[in-house]
């Protein structure tokens, strides 16, 4: 489950929990060596969430020629993270087998391999992966949280959640971890279970906004609309201009036949209109059409694959499904089960909405 893409769109879980940004964990050097200035800017634009300069200064790093084999290693792991984040999946994977070639005994960049398996739906390699990392490093939490999805992606629901019993076992203060969990409870449709372990996440983390997303996905799932609404309006006022929450915000309302416009459109103010998904923003306000939107997902989808041809299908779907097209909206439904990969959002969602 991707923490970072969850925190940073709200819509993809994998590549997070296994903890990819941490580029200060990485550092098993013993002797003291100058850091460039190149992986000095690079670092910083990471800490600043700009990936793309991130990734320039990686690739300026990485052209260097004096370089150590651990600071070659730990610049081609923060570019991949970097590439993760911009939807270049396959640069991604290069850098990180690049790095394992120098430091194959680096967890992290074991763990980094493993989510980007799972992103490629390659869950046999990922797990190898996260097994390695835990050979290395047994009391790895977050190598525990990405096999636990690997194998929820599998089927085994029941391993996947030992695992993350035993992650929350080793660092019991870290909210993220009782998200996933939750999470996971809510694959195998334990609503109950789900809510108290985002309850926990809030304790933990009360200004954490993908806590409260966390819930809005079990308030959803056990048909608690009301509750639902209250739990975005609370992670989007942390959050205003996650795109995605303001979608789902508007379909509980219109789930729960509860008006919405001004919140609808003060919601749609504070974001940026000119990019993905706004087609999606556009067409619930009535000003596109489903063939505009779905041009427009292709066109991004070509761009940077992150999946908003699945978005499409489901938001539409949902959309439609919530408007009196129940038939029509479960077509669509079904199609983004079929076009979503499983570290997305949209595909749980979708599932949750064709077992109503």
């Amino acid at each position: 489950m991707d923490l970072h893409r969850f925190i940073d769109r709200g819509r993809r879980w994998a590549l997070a929990t296994v903890a990819l940004a941490v580029l200060a964990a990485c550092t098993t050097s013993k002797k003291q060596e100058t850091t460039p200035y190149e992986i000095t800017l690079a670092a910083a634009s990471m800490e600043g969430q700009d990936y793309d300069q991130a990734a320039r200064h990686w690739t300026a790093a990485l052209d260097l020629q004096n370089l150590t084999d651990e600071q070659r290693a730990r610049s081609a792991w923060g570019r991949a993270v970097a590439y993760s984040k911009t939807g270049n999946f396959d640069g991604a994977m290069e850098d990180a087998n690049a790095a394992l070639k120098l430091k194959p005994d680096w967890p992290e960049l074991l763990r980094l391999r493993g989510a980007l398996y799972l992103h490629q739906r390659d869950y046999t390699h990922a797990l190898d992966d996260f097994d390695a990392a835990i050979r290395l490093k047994a009391d790895s939490a977050e190598a525990h949280a990405g096999r636990a999805q690997g194998r929820l992606l599998q089927g085994n629901s029941d391993a996947a959640i030992t695992d993350l019993d035993l992650a929350i076992s080793l660092k019991p203060y870290l909210a993220d971890l009782y998200v996933a969990r939750g999470l996971a409870y809510l694959e195998t449709g334990k609503t109950t279970q789900a809510t108290t372990d985002f309850d926990e996440a809030i304790r933990r983390a009360p200004k954490d906004a993908n806590a409260y997303y966390g819930r809005w996905l079990a308030d959803y799932q056990a048909g608690r609309l009301a509750d639902g609404v209250s739990d975005l309006q609370t992670a989007l006022s942390l959050n205003p201009q996650q795109p995605y929450w303001v979608l789902l915000l508007h379909l509980t309302h219109l789930l729960s036949k509860s008006p919405d416009q001004p919140e609808f459109a003060a919601n749609l103010g504070k974001l940026d209109l000119d990019k993905w998904p706004a087609p999606i923003l556009l067409y619930y306000q009535g000003k596109t059409k489903e063939d505009a939107v779905f041009a427009a997902a292709s066109a991004a989808e070509a761009a940077k694959h992150l999946g908003q041809l699945c978005e499409a299908n489901y938001y539409i779907g949902e959309y439609l499904g919530a408007t009196h097209k129940q038939d029509t909206g479960r077509r669509y439904l079904a199609a983004a089960r079929d076009t979503c990969t499983p570290d997305m959002n949209e595909f749980l969602l979708a599932g949750m909405a064709l077992k109503k």
